[in-house]
């Protein structure tokens, strides 16, 4: 959920959006370029994506060009095989800080909760111990959540942290507080998990004002985040620092992973929400530039990887541009790419890549749902069974924790709720594997099969 004007609340707009449109709308380049076109500049122009795709896909491999390269090692692969190395994936955990037991959950804000927000006129009304489907994430629910996960049998090799850690107050944030939360989660997991590899990437709330990234190198909250993150991302941390992506090998806890690589992308280049991009049309930071070299060099060192990324390409949130180029890309490259993994929408969803046609699938984004409570919705993450051999994916365990049940047993008798187990994908939708064409099936099976895609739309939110 994204907001520039809240309810009553116009600081963001009058003090801090507007300077800062103006200030990108008056420079003179822009004006020259985009506005008298009288002058030249590659910032300002626009690439022809057409041809850039036809440049991409120029010098694609034989043996991609039935565009079925993922789908074939699937086949390859025992489905039923435990021999397998397991993978924490969470995203969207929106924390309160602020959040306080029985204050009013229904304020008409787009967070309630707090403290400024009263006691309720209807105790019906009043914010749970244990959260609220109109709140952020209760830091009580976060306590919980890291203790379950600390405390399950199946035990992360490698953790992927698909970003948007604050809460929704927008109009009262800052560059010191949107850091300071993703602050205090660092802190947390280096605490749960002090030796397991963390791959964590930026969501759109991170950046301040929300959504928005210039690109001029003037970017405080990188700044602030990589002193936290610069353990993590090791030789990564110059590129996190200027840009906000990154490329590193991967490592494990346990597991050796030489071989393969994490990706991590910044997708402030293509939020629609971002009005920098107003001014930058060709390849903002030039990203999709460093990536398809990313992707060179690796074809090159025969190795695989992993991308990571926040906001979703093809989705109405990621520019279609930006996104028909990167989708170009991942035609050329199915061969390197293991999986997708996202966040941002909060629901657990998936999205397929497709080939240039939009007419087969080569890949999948995973986007497990977020740890978040806000929007009706129970906080959720996953827990991959990832191939030993090949590294695929080859089962999603849904992990989720009903604020609802926990809130009315806490009142009945006191009793601590958890997390619990609710399905594995695979088994859950009936599907053969983990593959792009078991995920486009099961798409195409929404359409006549009324009964599975009830319990998808369902199973998206609560359990």
């Amino acid at each position: 959920m994204n907001y520039i004007v809240c309810k009553g609340f116009l600081k963001p707009t009058g003090d801090i959006v507007l300077p800062q449109i103006t200030e990108q709308l008056m420079k003179p380049d822009f004006l020259c370029s985009r506005i008298l076109g009288f002058c030249s500049n590659s910032s300002w122009s626009v690439i022809d994506s057409s041809a850039d795709i036809n440049r991409i896909l120029s010098d694609k491999l034989e043996f991609l060009k039935g565009n079925d390269y993922v789908n074939k090692q699937y086949e390859k692969l025992d489905k039923k095989s435990k021999d397998t190395i397991n993978a924490l994936h969470i995203t969207d955990i929106h924390v309160d800080l602020n959040y306080t037991e029985g204050m009013n959950a229904n304020c008409g804000d787009p967070i309630c909760c707090r403290q400024a927000n009263g006691y309720p006129k209807n105790q019906k009304d009043a914010a749970g111990k244990y959260g609220s489907y109109t709140c952020d994430l209760a830091p009580s629910v976060l306590n919980i959540f890291f203790n379950y996960i600390d405390e399950l049998p199946m035990q992360p090799d490698v953790i992927f942290w698909t970003g948007d850690n604050t809460a929704h107050d927008v109009w009262l944030q800052s560059v010191e507080e949107n850091a300071y939360y993703t602050h205090v989660l660092t802190d947390r997991v280096k605490e749960i998990f002090p030796d397991t590899p963390v791959y964590p990437v930026l969501g759109n709330h991170e950046f301040f004002p929300v959504n928005v990234q210039r690109f001029d190198g003037v970017h405080p909250v990188i700044d602030k985040i990589a002193e936290d993150w610069a353990e993590w991302l090791g030789e990564g941390i110059d590129d996190f620092k200027n840009f906000g992506y990154y490329n590193i090998p991967m490592q494990g806890k346990n597991e050796d992973w030489t071989g393969y690589r994490v990706i991590a992308l910044n997708t402030a280049v293509c939020n629609t929400q971002n009005w920098y991009l107003s001014t930058q049309n060709n390849d903002p930071t030039n990203h999709l530039k460093w990536l398809e070299e990313q992707l060179v060099e690796i074809e090159k060192n025969d190795e695989k990887a992993y991308i990571l990324g926040h906001v979703i390409p093809g989705s109405g949130s990621c520019s279609t541009e930006w996104s028909i180029r990167y989708r170009a890309l991942m035609e050329r490259y199915q061969h390197l790419v293991i999986t997708h993994l996202f966040g941002h929408v909060h629901k657990e969803d998936f999205n397929l890549v497709t080939d240039s046609t939009n007419s087969t699938g080569i890949s999948v984004i995973n986007i497990p749902g977020g740890v978040n409570s806000n929007g009706d919705k129970n906080p959720t993450f996953r827990m991959y069974e990832v191939d030993r051999a090949t590294r695929y994916p080859l089962r999603a365990n849904k992990h989720f924790f009903n604020v609802t049940r926990a809130n009315e047993e806490f009142e009945l008798n006191g009793s601590k709720p958890n997390f619990e187990f609710a399905y594995e994908y695979t088994e859950e939708y009936g599907m053969n594997d983990f593959s792009p064409g078991s995920f486009q099936a099961l798409a195409e099976s929404f359409e006549f099969d009324s009964e599975i895609a009830t319990r998808f739309v369902q199973s998206k939110s609560k359990c």
